[in-house]
């Protein structure tokens, strides 16, 4: 079973669809996205959203931006001074750099499966690859934050003013539509399990909504179909990512501040007494005194959640053999790490892959760290003699190693096409 994006009941495996900026201007989204000199680098953040992410707590980690040089660079992959006028196109792992637009902070990706992918930035950008080349096809004044889609013409858009819905005969000539969101409330991050069945999550700073889209006769003409969950009245704290594995399991997580510490707000949509709805999860006791960013989910069984202690960042693995066995807990990140000292001291922006033995964290300083289930490798994503150092936001992978893989950021989108090997 793949973690995968597209319209099957299977869960993405992309979780940073809406957060972040470059480590170059690297910004606190927990304190209004507010840059380091005062100003609003991370945008016009003038509606108090906020994204709770890595770059909260990102100076308390101590990452050695040279440590792991040759991961980004091999030496397959270093222009031969004796042949300069010769330029790698892709790394000899595969992953191939394209050409984008200047300036784009690229905050969510998604593939449509015929080999068409797409992005948006927080400059507000909708962006399209062909096959060869990017494109902006849809420009809005706010910033956007999210992506996710059914099918190549039938795609949702989210960010501060509200969602924006792709349709057209063709991938090509789709044409966009916004709705506004009920109180206003910005789109951080969507997931969805088919045409009509979509959800939305997201914050102004002081309120969190869950939204849903269950089809165009499912609410008001106004709201285009999207309706607000009625868990989001009871909720207490900031939610920012959306995750799931089918219509009646997902997640909406994100964090409250108490005591001046971080506290994890854990929801989950699964069958209960009363129904299938939304309940706060209080039972990951673990995460008590740890900031929780996200997770994954491959099946009922499995679980990687990801975020940072105190001290240093962390990968666990919850997992069980079925419904009846109590959950037993993995230190992923405390495996193997062969030559990659980067990998366990990155900010971890997200996690995508196939299974809990293929799949990959994306971060800070061009960090792109793959996972077979025992040992960890730092992957070389650049094609020149100097490592990257752009900062990963988002990620799209549906299948692993057979199916495209697109990692994006800030002024950043590299490209892996189906090999069949990590």
């Amino acid at each position: 079973m793949s973690f995968s994006v597209c319209a099957r009941a299977t869960a993405l495996f992309a979780l940073a669809a809406a957060f972040a900026v470059a480590c170059a201007d690297s910004t606190d989204e927990h304190e209004n996205l507010t840059s380091e000199d005062g100003s609003n680098d991370a945008g016009d953040n003038v509606d108090g959203t906020v994204l709770p992410t890595p770059e909260k707590d990102a100076g308390n980690v101590d990452v050695d931006v040279d440590a792991d040089v040759d991961a980004s660079i091999d030496d397959d992959d270093a222009v031969d001074a004796s042949d300069a006028s010769v330029k790698k196109t892709c790394t000899v792992q595969g992953w191939c750099p394209t050409q984008l637009p200047p300036s784009q902070t690229l905050r969510a990706v998604w593939g449509d499966g015929t080999g068409i992918a797409w992005t948006v930035s927080e400059q507000g950008n909708i962006l399209r690859w062909d096959g060869s080349a990017w494109s902006i096809v849809y420009t809005d004044p706010g910033k956007l934050y999210a992506i996710w889609g059914s099918g190549p013409t039938d795609i949702w858009v989210g960010g501060v003013n509200g969602v924006f819905h792709g349709t057209g005969a063709t991938s090509a000539t789709l044409s966009w539509t916004r709705f506004p969101t009920e109180s206003n409330v910005p789109v951080l991050q969507m997931w969805g399990t088919g045409a009509n069945d979509v959800w939305a999550v997201g914050n102004n700073g002081t309120i969190s909504r869950i939204y849903h889209y269950g089809g165009p006769n499912a609410g008001a003409d106004a709201t285009g179909g999207w309706v607000t969950d009625p868990a989001s009245a009871s909720v207490v704290g900031l939610l920012g990512r959306i995750w799931g594995y089918g219509p009646d399991n997902v997640w909406a997580t994100g964090y409250t501040t108490v005591s001046a510490r971080d506290q994890p707000v854990i929801w989950h949509r699964a069958p209960g007494d009363g129904g299938v709805a939304f309940t706060e999860d209080k039972s990951f006791t673990f995460f008590a005194r740890n900031t929780l960013y996200g997770g994954i989910t491959s099946d009922t069984n499995n679980i990687i959640w990801y975020g940072l202690t105190s001290v240093q960042p962390y990968i666990y693995w919850q997992k069980r053999a079925d419904s009846t066995q109590p959950y037993t807990w993995t230190n992923a990140a405390s495996v193997t790490y062969p030559n990659t000292p980067s990998c366990n001291n990155q900010v971890h922006n997200g996690v995508f892959g196939a299974t809990t033995t293929d799949f990959w964290t994306f971060g800070e300083y061009g960090r792109l760290c793959h996972f077979d289930g025992k040992l960890w490798s730092a992957a070389a994503v650049s094609v020149d003699p100097l490592p990257m150092t752009n900062t990963f936001w988002a990620a799209w992978g549906p299948d692993g190693a057979t199916s495209p893989q697109w990692v994006v950021g800030q002024d950043v989108a590299i490209r892996k096409q189906a090999t069949g090997n990590p």
